[in-house]
């Protein structure tokens, strides 16, 4: 309390942005063991950790300036051949060899069309 009004402040959160095999599973139990109960970890900022953030949801007012956004990065070699080996959300990308999966395109038919 300060001069008899309660101060409010949101609980900071951070929220952890990276590509698939990129390591934010594993970066996000790290931040769960540091911070946990002192900060909310979110595995994203306004849409899943994977996806593009859309800045529409800030204007929505859904997201707040208590939030500290990480990006993980991982040397682009060694996620190319993880993505090449299992990739994540890109079913036309299966079976490839090196070359055939990184000139393939990555647009693909929406689900709801």
């Amino acid at each position: 309390r300060q001069g008899g009004y309660r101060l409010h402040m949101e609980r900071p959160s951070l929220h952890l942005l990276g590509e698939r095999h990129t390591g934010t599973n594993w970066m996000t139990d790290h931040l769960v063991d540091c911070f946990d109960g002192l900060v909310d970890i979110v595995r994203g900022y306004s849409d899943w950790k994977h996806w593009f953030q859309s800045e529409e949801e800030n204007d929505r007012g859904r997201l707040s300036d208590s939030s500290v956004v990480i990006a993980q990065f991982r040397n682009v070699f060694h996620w190319v051949e993880a993505m090449r080996s299992n990739p994540h959300h890109a079913p036309i990308h299966f079976n490839l060899d090196w070359k055939d999966f990184v000139t393939k395109s990555w647009t693909m038919p929406r689900y709801d069309e």
